[in-house]
């Protein structure tokens, strides 16, 4: 569930939908790419894909219990 949650993130995040997951990821830069999967609860599981764009670091703050999780 940790992996298709990701892979779902990371294609909501190129613009695909579900039906495109056997598509071919779009050409880019793949070391920009970021991933970070959090446990809200035990049972659930979030992740988050963003690409980082050239220019000043920039932060993500996640508010709330989600625990990060090791993966």
């Amino acid at each position: 569930i940790e992996l298709w949650t990701t892979k779902e993130a990371y294609l909501k995040a190129v613009g695909c939908g579900l039906t495109d997951a056997t598509a071919p990821p779009p050409a880019g830069d793949p070391e920009r790419w970021t991933f970070r999967l959090f446990a809200p609860t035990p049972c659930y599981r979030v992740a988050l894909a963003v690409r980082a764009e050239p220019g000043p670091p920039w932060t993500i703050t996640i508010r709330g219990d989600a625990t990060p999780v090791d993966a």
